[in-house]
């Protein structure tokens, strides 16, 4: 309560403080319309490290234009970034000091740091919000040791891509010869269920052969019998020697 009460009794201060700032920024704008008519190099920023130079009232050449009290065609000069052409707003913001504003974004990036990882906020935003003294020079080393890192770095995230492809070449070469073999085995599977099946055919056809030759011998005249080829053939008896009809 005693700190609203202070707050109460200075504000009307501070905003007639705040009115007297907001006047003598527009008188200074409005004197640098009127009086800045030449080119001029303006420095704007919002980061000391950061600077960025405009050059405001910068002569472009030359446009034809009638004059209308003689009605005459005249040439008129051409600016680029014409500042008494120009429609700004002067906005004043009254905002915690710039230590504890800085403390603040500093805490709130170290918390999205601990969330997302160093990938996705690195080290050098966080160096850059934190309130280090000299941390420019501290900015300016981090990059230089990272600019001499980076031959090394690049080198190790190549030979990791490569034992990376050489794991998955390695790993398609096993699975093309798991497969080769698969193959071969299946084949081999497929080989001697054919041969299985030859060999019983076989074992069929043998056996129909001598049934067929037993039932045509059995179906056979008296004094006949089959030959190789399967026909019937007269027996023929065997001839007695010469020396064997002499004898009684």
């Amino acid at each position: 309560m005693r700190q609203q009460a202070g707050l109460t009794e200075l504000a009307r201060v501070l905003g007639r403080h705040h009115n007297w700032q907001y006047r003598m920024y527009g008188q200074m704008w409005g004197r640098a319309r009127q009086f800045w008519t030449g080119p001029k190099w303006i420095r704007v920023t919002g980061d000391v490290d950061a600077p960025q130079y405009i050059r405001v009232n910068e002569p472009v050449g030359a446009a034809p234009q009638t004059d209308p009290a003689t009605g005459q065609t005249v040439l008129v000069p051409q600016f680029r970034n014409h500042i008494a052409k120009m429609d700004v707003d002067i906005v004043l913001d009254d905002v915690p000091s710039t230590a504890t504003l800085q403390q603040e974004i500093f805490e709130a990036l170290t918390q999205l740091a601990q969330v997302y990882g160093a990938q996705n906020v690195p080290f050098e935003l966080i160096l850059e919000a934190s309130s280090i003294p000299e941390k420019r020079k501290l900015i300016q080393k981090l990059r230089q040791y990272q600019a001499q890192n980076a031959p090394a770095q690049q080198a190790a995230a190549a030979l990791t891509q490569a034992e990376g492809q050489a794991r998955v070449a390695k790993l398609q070469s096993e699975a093309a010869n798991n497969q080769a073999s698969n193959a071969e085995t299946m084949a081999d599977v497929e080989l001697k269920k054919a041969q299985a099946g030859l060999t019983e055919v076989q074992t069929v056809t043998a056996a129909l052969d001598a049934h067929m030759k037993v039932d045509s011998a059995a179906q056979l005249p008296s004094g006949y019998v089959l030959d190789g080829s399967g026909k019937p053939v007269p027996i023929v008896p065997p001839t007695q020697t010469g020396a064997d009809s002499s004898q009684p």
